[in-house]
């Protein structure tokens, strides 16, 4: 089992602010400090909530054909929370 250590304020809103998604503000002064809660909330219970667990299934085009429906792949994008979540534990974990 890995063991992941808390997260601070700091290091949540130095994640947020180098999350390149696409270029949108995400507020990350005002969302640094209920983001870290959440985290160490669930490093600490060692369980992700399942509301968080769903992405959105985008279509993109992988041939030339538009209007064939076999020329498109499903990706899932998942939410800026995930995403920097994982980032800050696959930080933790490369530095050991």
């Amino acid at each position: 089992m890995i063991k992941s250590n808390p997260v601070n304020q700091v290091q949540v809103r130095s994640a947020l602010e180098s999350f390149n998604a696409g270029k949108k503000h995400l507020g990350a002064e005002k969302r640094a400090k209920p983001l870290a809660n959440l985290y160490n909330s669930c490093i600490s219970n060692r369980q992700w909530p399942s509301y968080c667990k769903k992405g959105k299934w985008t279509p993109v085009l992988k041939k030339e054909d538009p209007q064939d429906g076999g020329s498109y792949r499903p990706i899932t994008v998942l939410p800026v929370v995930n995403e920097v979540f994982e980032q800050l534990l696959s930080d933790q974990n490369s530095k050991k």
